[in-house]
């Protein structure tokens, strides 16, 4: 089915994460954002988009449909704070699990029963996770005073599975290219559905298309349903920046952490560019996983495009006293390496002070 670009740029999609991680674990998340386990009327996301370009996803929601959704989670913990409780000691559970499942054989999990198994439990952790990082974001300041702490830890202590997954995915797509002559970033381009598609059948999507998809390409999941796109992709990604509000020079976002500074911008997509930072930089990223920290001690400020009160970069910038701000939704687009920009985070504004 050909999809309409111009169509799907104007629901207004916002950035709401952005890594290295592939799209076989990625291909969940549509699913997860419909927070099915919660079972709270009109607490759904039952859109979004992922691009995905060699072994990097970016994933985008609808603004205006996250805003309802969570807005209808918060009005029900207003009304049972211990819901709140609940979905994060179920969080912590489901983390518990999770460790012990990426460390078992991973032979074990061609057998459909166990790799089933895996995938509603990944499911499951997705749906919580997505819940407690977001949910912050809407609650009304006196549940933050008294519940923020215990958010900020259950994010700390679950979201470092993230890398053990990640690995467990890598591990099983060998497993799997060994057996269908397939290199591993083609397996790890796959989805849950096309992996267990193999695991039954040993049946494979065709080569050039998983090559195609890897190059770049994006994933649209909508009420249900997951629809590939490889054409018309670098064209997505320009409207929904437009539509984002991008201007040259200058962003705002959310006061992840107070101060203000002024350095040299550099813009982190990969690890590979990791060699470029310097003592004193401002470090501009679409979002910050665990391997960013030794960055983050040398950097001035962070900004990033994407994350709220809770994402990595927000705790890790508190616990360091770093200016930091969050959710500017297009700082790496507005920007250049080598801007000397100020970073005002008592404002949530940055902008350049001299171009390169």
């Amino acid at each position: 089915m050909k999809m309409n670009i111009k169509e799907i740029a104007k629901l207004e999609w916002e950035k709401n994460w952005s890594g290295k991680f592939c799209l076989l674990m990625s291909s969940v998340s549509g699913e997860s954002y419909e927070l099915p386990h919660l079972k709270i009327k009109g607490a759904s996301v039952p859109k979004s988009l992922y691009i995905y370009k060699e072994g990097i996803t970016t994933c985008y929601l609808p603004q205006k449909k996250v805003t309802k959704c969570f807005d209808t989670l918060a009005k029900e913990v207003v009304k049972k704070n211990e819901l709140l409780v609940g979905w994060a000691k179920t969080l912590r559970k489901a983390t518990d699990n999770m460790k012990e499942m990426v460390n078992r054989s991973i032979n074990s999990f061609l057998e459909f029963k166990n790799y089933l198994e895996f995938y509603e439990l990944y499911y499951k952790y997705e749906v919580f996770q997505v819940t407690i990082k977001i949910i912050a974001d809407y609650l009304p300041l006196y549940l933050i005073k008294k519940y923020g702490k215990m958010l900020e830890e259950e994010r700390k202590y679950t979201e470092p599975i993230y890398d053990e997954i990640e690995k467990f995915a890598v591990k099983l797509a060998q497993e799997i290219g060994k057996k269908g002559g397939y290199p591993v970033n083609l397996i790890t381009s796959m989805t849950f559905e096309e992996i267990s598609e193999f695991i039954k059948n040993r049946k494979l999507p065709s080569k050039k298309g998983l090559e195609k998809r890897y190059k770049l390409s994006a994933l649209y999941y909508d009420n249900g349903k997951d629809y590939f796109i490889t054409e018309g992709v670098k064209e997505l990604e320009e409207l929904i920046a437009k539509k984002s509000g991008l201007v040259t020079g200058k962003v705002k976002g959310t006061v992840a952490h107070k101060g203000k500074a002024k350095g040299s911008a550099k813009i982190i997509n990969h690890e590979k560019e990791f060699s470029k930072f310097r003592e004193g930089d401002v470090l501009i990223t679409s979002m910050t996983r665990p391997e960013f920290i030794p960055l983050i001690r040398k950097a001035a400020a962070i900004v990033t495009d994407a994350g709220g009160i809770l994402c990595h970069a927000a705790i890790v910038a508190r616990e360091m006293k770093k200016p930091c701000i969050v959710g500017t939704k297009v700082a790496t687009k507005a920007f250049k390496d080598g801007d000397l920009v100020e970073v005002d985070a008592n404002k949530g504004v940055v902008k350049i002070l001299k171009r390169k």
